[in-house]
Formats: C-alpha cells, sequence, structure tokens
C-alpha cells in the first residue's frame, strides 16, 4: 500500500486519458495548454477563471509518473476528465491479495483454482481500482479459457504498463507473447518496455524462452531450458510450457514428431491454445525453410480450430475455412477469400486481393503477408496486370 506510487500511477492515468480526448471533437480543449486553464466549472481554489493552475512542466511532470506534493493538481486534471480517484485501505488489501495469490496459482497451483480465487468488488468510479478490475477479470478469462483480451485492452494494458501492478506483470508478458505468436493482428504492439525484465520470476524466464524461439536464439533458450530441467518447477502452467519448448526442440532438431502430442486430447483450452502455438511455430519454421510438405502436417491440425488457427490452416492447405462463427472483421474478409472468391478467376481474385483484402494486409503479421504477397504475385505473373501491381505498391507501400 503507497499512496504516494498511487498518485504517481493516477498521473500516467490522466495522461492516458487526455489523450484519449484528442481524438474527440472537442479535442481543443485537451490540449497540453488549454487542460491547465481554471474555468467557471473547474475551479482551483481562488484562481480566476481563464488561468493556468500550473506550468506545462508540472503537468508533464504528473503525466509521467513523477512525485508532485500538490495533490489538489491530480483532484483538477481528474475533474476536467469526469474522472475520479480516492484511497481505500481495504481495497488495496484486497487488490494486494489478489495479485498474489493469482500469481501463486500461476507458479504453484493448478487452472481449476482461479475458480475460487477471491476477486475483488469492481469500483468502477475510481480510475485506478476500475484498471485493476479490467486487468485482473482479463487475466482470470484468458488463464481459464483461453480467449484472450481485445486488441484495445492489450494497447491499453501497454500504455499504462506502468500502473500494471508487479505481480501481475508475468501474467501479462506471457498474454503478449502468446498473442503476437498466434494472431496475425496482435503482431503491431511495441512491447519494448513491457518485455523489459529479469528472469529471476519463472514466467518471465519461459517468456524470454519464447521470444528467443521466435527470434531463433536457440542457444539462449536451451539455457533457460536447462535451468528448468535442474530445477524443475510445481506449477501446471510452468510444467506445460517447459514441456511444450522440449518438444518443440525434439521435433525441430532431432525430427522426432512421435513427441508431439495430440491436440484433440487436450481438453483445457489454455492448454490446447500453449500446445497450438508451438505447433504454429514449427509449421512457419517449414515455410521459412520451402518444406511446404512439412508445413502442411502441422497446419492440417488446426483446421477444425478456433480462429486464428482455422483461418491459418485454410491458407497454408487450401482447404476451404469452415467456421462460420469468426469473430474478427478481419479474419472474415480473408475467410471469404478463401471460401468464395478463391474458386473465381484470376482476374477477379487479383482485384479482390488488392482492394477489400488491402486494409487488412495494412494490420496483419510477417508470416499472412508472405503468404499472400506469394498469391498476389502469382496472380499477376498469371494475368499481367503489372500496373495493377504498381498502383497498389505505390498507394499503400505494402510488398
Amino acid at each position: 500500500m503507497d499512496y504516494r506510487l498511487n498518485l504517481r500511477k493516477v498521473g500516467v492515468l490522466i495522461r492516458h486519458y487526455r489523450n484519449q480526448r484528442l481524438s474527440l471533437p472537442d479535442k481543443e480543449n485537451h490540449s497540453q495548454d488549454a487542460f491547465l486553464i481554471t474555468s467557471a466549472r473547474h475551479t482551483f481554489f481562488e484562481l480566476h477563471p481563464g488561468y493556468p493552475v500550473c506550468s506545462r512542466a508540472t503537468l508533464s511532470r504528473i503525466e509521467n509518473g513523477k512525485d508532485i506534493y500538490e495533490e489538489e493538481l491530480y483532484r483538477f486534471f481528474l475533474r476536467k476528465l469526469d474522472l475520479a480517484y480516492w484511497f481505500s485501505i481495504q481495497a488495496e488489501i484486497q487488490y494486494e491479495a489478489c495479485f498474489q495469490a493469482l500469481d501463486t496459482i500461476l507458479l504453484h497451483g493448478r487452472s481449476c483454482e482461479f475458480d475460487s480465487l477471491a476477486v475483488p468488488k469492481r469500483h468502477p468510479d475510481n480510475v485506478l481500482y476500475a484498471f485493476y478490475d479490467d486487468l485482473v477479470q482479463d487475466a482470470i478469462t484468458f488463464y481459464q479459457t483461453g480467449c484472450f483480451p481485445s486488441l484495445e485492452a492489450l494497447n491499453r494494458v501497454k500504455d499504462l504498463w506502468y500502473c500494471v501492478p508487479h505481480p501481475l506483470k508475468p501474467a501479462y508478458r506471457f498474454i503478449f507473447v502468446l498473442a503476437r505468436v498466434v494472431h496475425p493482428f496482435y503482431d503491431r504492439i511495441e512491447l519494448d518496455p513491457v518485455f523489459d525484465c529479469t528472469m529471476k520470476h519463472p514466467l518471465n524466464a519461459l517468456v524470454v524462452a519464447m521470444i528467443s524461439i521466435s527470434d531463433h536464439r536457440f542457444a539462449l533458450c536451451q539455457r533457460i531450458l536447462k535451468r528448468f530441467e535442474e530445477h524443475p518447477q510445481g506449477g501446471e502452467l510452468i510444467s506445460l510450457i517447459v514441456s511444450h519448448i522440449q518438444m518443440y526442440f525434439s521435433v525441430a532438431t532431432l525430427k522426432r514428431k512421435q513427441d508431439i502430442p495430440s491436440i484433440d486430447a487436450v481438453v483445457h483450452p489454455l492448454h490446447r491454445l500453449i500446445l497450438a502455438s508451438f505447433l504454429l511455430r514449427l509449421g512457419k519454421d517449414a515455410i521459412d525453410r520451402r518444406d511446404f510438405d512439412e508445413a502442411v502436417c502441422f497446419f492440417e491440425a488446426f483446421h477444425d480450430f478456433d480462429e486464428p488457427f482455422c483461418v491459418f490452416s485454410s491458407i497454408v492447405t487450401g482447404k476451404a475455412c469452415c467456421r462460420v462463427e469468426l469473430v474478427n472483421p478481419k479474419l472474415k474478409v480473408i475467410q471469404t477469400y478463401l471460401n468464395q472468391v478463391k474458386l473465381r478467376d484470376a482476374s477477379f481474385r487479383l482485384e479482390f486481393l488488392l482492394t477489400e483484402m488491402s486494409p487488412v494486409f495494412g494490420e496483419t503479421d510477417r508470416f499472412m503477408k508472405i503468404c499472400f504477397k506469394r498469391e498476389i504475385l502469382g496472380l499477376v505473373s498469371e494475368t499481367r496486370k503489372y500496373k495493377s501491381l504498381y498502383d497498389y505498391i505505390i498507394k499503400t507501400e505494402t510488398l
């Protein structure tokens, strides 16, 4: 319980919500200069309306999480954003216990223990505690169901990383790294501040190991893996990730495909997601080696899987994407191409790729870009429509 730390977090939240307001029609009221000004509605002690309450440098210090001892400035800026904050010892105790319990379950417990986790009552009118509420709920949902928070929610967590309590940071680092591996539209999140961590916490170490696999820094990954082999951890999640990393190296280096567990035999949705992420990595590695027959073997396992795996599978294997309940609208556009447009003539397919799917290419990950780049170049060669490709590249700076 650190009241001054909470105030610093509130300052960062003020910056976040003020920047959000800059996209609204009355954005001029939330520019840095206008934000400092008092009015008849937003007063500050005896200061007359139209005068600034502090310097821009002071506002910058507040919004960057620096200590400012005039607490009324925080209240003034929160009022201008129609937000509020108050400190509650009881709430602090409850949140701290919840954060520690969640971290303990991830390190030493089993996923079923989330059902009995004591979650504090929600505080929708408290800007900091409401952020904590969302963090806890999104983390529990992910570790119980394997459902990622929305892209908007993850971007918000990244922007407010300073405000994330330390016991929750390893849990969210794992969510981020898994999202970047498996989801084609989460790859653009800039995560340098998120992954700036030590490897003392076991989950942090495994996050670094998974990143090193993606970056093909296998020596670092194997050093981390050796640490867990020499000092095994008892938690279900930690043991599962370690076993899947071992499986990855067994298949990638020794070609022992018999070590791959059947994904259909895995019941827990998060455990299925983690296994699928390593199979996806093996499939992408095969494509990078231009070993398309081996890649198809890995991607066929995802044909009846949830999104986005079913879409990946259809792209690589050429089979129709049969899932009718896709949620992400960008994945639906890709599904339309795979199931309907791909059956049309080459000119129509090329036109669809360069028009309807153009916004999707701008936001998707490297793997998806590579797959459709090959498709586009093949259709251009077949139709001789080089001018269409040239116009598309000039317009979008893509490919």
